[in-house]
């Protein structure tokens, strides 16, 4: 690097923060430090923020809006990391080799990384290295294509999985056996991801709440594994513009309380078997352009928790939502509810 430019690197460390939390009162002791690289870090290479992040007792660490840094993989911070924040960095390909050392390491979010590379081919460090995970998080990030499932082998703690708005992936083979703790699972806006996506949500016995699609086929997801959980409350899915139907096999998530569908742009009319979804309390139905009715009086009746209705852009079904729609109103369906409509 030129003394010009390190010159110039060196400057915009006025943008770096490092805050050190308050005492432990009961042994004196730091609780730990947090390092954040944003905006005005526009100059610092990989080697210094490297150098900058060399703390034994960091725990949390953000690396933003750095598009110099291309590889993070000497990064060494010591085994109390728990977090690690990578939003921003267009040039970003590498995670550090040593993350599976640290035995504290609890939450990783990638955002907005268009280069970063989580395939099989990295080096041996990204191996199973996220053994300790709660929480990960990778999203708005074009050019990914593959997350080797090896990153959560046997990752048994981990408890939020959110893969979104990547719209390249194509291969995230995870068998979900490895992380029977997962309560969130979001998989959204990754539409080539179906052929090749994680199986096995018959082991989750602590899911609540899945977001999925839009996928050309639904029939290729787990189903069978979903339909045996007896914990999953909400949930998600995202439809494409062509769809005239549902997944049937929606109809046998009966311990659903809430259900969002989203972007069905052909179905005209909800099925009638919505009504088995008993334990339903909310409903969400937004940008489905063509959809013009509810399931029909004796299903929803059968409805009896469902309290809640949110109807958004499907303009034919709000203009039959009131009162005054004469003989094709679906107001008598709902009129007992508490209604959102726009």
């Amino acid at each position: 690097m030129s003394s010009r430019h390190n010159s110039e690197a060196h400057q915009q460390i006025e943008s770096l923060h490092l805050v050190k939390r308050p005492l432990n009162s009961e042994d004196g002791s730091h609780q730990g430090s947090s390092l954040t690289l944003g905006d005005g870090c526009e100059l610092l290479p990989s080697e210094m923020v490297e150098r900058l992040c060399h703390f034994p007792s960091l725990q949390h660490l953000q690396v933003s809006y750095c598009p110099n840094v291309t590889s993070l993989r000497r990064l060494n911070c010591g085994t109390c990391l728990e977090s690690l924040k990578l939003f921003d960095c267009d040039n970003l390909r590498e995670l550090p080799e040593n993350l599976y050392k640290f035995q504290a390491f609890r939450d990783l979010s990638i955002r907005v990384c268009p280069l970063i590379d989580l395939g099989e081919n990295r080096n041996d460090g990204q191996k199973s290295l996220l053994k300790s995970l709660k929480s990960l998080t990778i999203s708005d990030c074009d050019g990914l294509t593959t997350i080797a499932s090896e990153m959560l082998e046997s990752c048994s703690p981990l408890q939020s999985l959110q893969v979104y708005e990547c719209p390249n992936l194509v291969s995230f083979p995870l068998d979900l056996q490895q992380t029977p703790s997962l309560e969130t699972c979001i998989l959204t806006n990754c539409p080539e991801l179906i052929n090749d996506m994680p199986k096995g949500f018959a082991f989750l016995t602590c899911l609540t709440t899945m977001m999925i699609g839009p996928f050309s086929d639904y029939s290729l997801v787990d189903w069978s594994g979903l339909l045996s959980s007896s914990t999953l409350c909400e949930l998600e899915l995202n439809g494409m513009s062509d769809m005239e139907s549902l997944p049937h096999q929606l109809q046998y998530l009966t311990t659903l309380t809430s259900l969002s569908l989203f972007d069905f742009g052909r179905i005209k009319a909800l099925p009638h078997w919505i009504g088995n979804l008993a334990s339903l309390e909310r409903l969400v139905l937004e940008s489905c352009e063509e959809l013009q009715y509810l399931p029909s009086m004796a299903a929803m009746r059968r409805l009896t928790k469902l309290t809640y209705l949110r109807i958004i852009d499907c303009s034919l079904l709000i203009d039959r939502c009131n009162f005054e729609s004469g003989d094709d109103s679906e107001w008598s369906k709902i009129s007992h509810m508490e209604l959102d409509i726009d």
